[in-house]
Formats: C-alpha cells, structure tokens, sequence
C-alpha cells in the first residue's frame, strides 16, 4: 500500500494560517466547478445519446427530429465542462504539464519553478482574458455599445444562435467570463500552495508536492 501524506501541521505562523484560509476559499471555488462539470458530463451523454437515437428513427421514418435546440444544447453543455472545469483541473494537479526536466528537480526547487511561470504566465494570461471577455459577455447579453441597457429583463434580448431554433449565446458568453475568473482564481492558489513548499511546509503545498513528500518520508 502506497503511504499516504503527512497530515498538514498546526504549529504555524499566523501568515500561514491567513494564506492557508484564501487558499481554501479559492480551492473551494474551483471544487464547486468541479462537481457542476461532472454532472454535466451525465447529462451531456444522455443528451449526445438521444440526439443520435432521434436522429437514426427521424431517419427511418423520414422526418426530422432532432431539432437545433439539441445540437445548441449538446456542445454548450461540452463549453460548460471545460470552462468550469479548468480551475478543478489545475487543482487537482491533472492540467497538463511537460516535466521533461523539472520532474527529476527537488520539491523546492520544482515550487520555485511553479511559482515563476504562474506568476509571468498564468496570472497575466488569465488577468488579459477576464478583461477582454467581460465586454464581450455583456454585449452578448444584451448590453448596448454606449453602456446601456434596453431592458431589465435582459434574458429578452440576448444574443441569439446562428441555428434557427438554437439557445441564447449570452449565457454560455458570461460563462466564458466567470471561467476565466475561476482560473484565475485558482492559479492565485496554486502561488501561495507553492510558496508553502518554498518555506518549508509542503504539506500544505499542492497536489504533487503533497505526493513527493509522502514519498520522502
């Protein structure tokens, strides 16, 4: 049987302690996207099945069953399990990542590495995309180009599908926004879960580094 990690510590600073509460609350985020994108997964796979048993009897029987509505609903459906998807993912350590070199490298070390590239990389990238897709999701939702809006009721003009008979687009445009936002979120921390590595508390670190020092012990 494989060891499991030490359990975190009790005995540290107050900065740890304040570090270690955002981090729960931005990991929680991400867990709650986490469990929307995998009960979307079930009813993307009952849709995706009923679209291809209407779509076989329409045939048989030399009509047209399957609707743009199914089709509009079945790769929404998809967007929603990436886009909330993608903070869980990071936190669980299964994003992928090329290792070729630093998977050889030392906790610490590896930390360091994780800390850099979020820090000029992720978080910039995510900070760019939540700011230009806010625009975008609002003038989706309805939002006129002077910054009004034509009614309070705005799920009457959304942006509409190109497929006669399709959904809205506002809400899964506003989607791309708030998965953004969830990323960003998350990689914040994954920052300070690697700076807990980097002071000598990786058992409060992340998912890999959790695993190495199971390993070490």
């Amino acid at each position: 049987m494989s060891e499991q990690p030490a359990p975190p510590r009790t005995d540290g600073p107050r900065w740890i302690d304040a570090l270690q509460g955002v981090r729960r609350v931005l990991d929680a985020v991400s867990g709650v996207g986490g469990v929307i994108a995998r009960y979307a997964v079930l009813v993307l796979f009952v849709v995706g099945i009923v679209n291809l048993v209407l779509r076989y009897v329409g045939r048989t029987v030399g009509q047209t069953l399957v609707t743009n509505l199914y089709v509009d609903l079945q790769w929404q459906l998809f967007a929603v399990i990436v886009l909330v998807g993608l903070g869980y993912g990071m936190r669980e350590g299964v994003n992928p990542r090329v290792d070729i070199f630093s998977g050889r490298w030392a906790p610490r070390r590896r930390a360091a590495l994780d800390v850099v590239v979020h820090l000029l990389l992720f978080l910039p990238f995510c900070a760019i995309a939540v700011a230009v897709t806010w625009p975008f999701a609002m003038t989706a939702l309805g939002r006129g180009f002077d910054g009004s809006w034509q009614t309070w009721q705005v799920w009457q003009i959304w942006e509409s599908s190109a497929n006669p008979d399709g959904l809205a687009l506002g809400p899964i445009k506003l989607l791309l926004w708030l998965g953004f936002v969830a990323l960003l979120a998350q990689t914040a921390a994954q920052v300070i879960a690697n700076v807990f590595v980097l002071v000598g508390r990786a058992d409060l670190g992340p998912r890999a580094a959790s695993d190495d020092l199971a390993k070490a012990v």
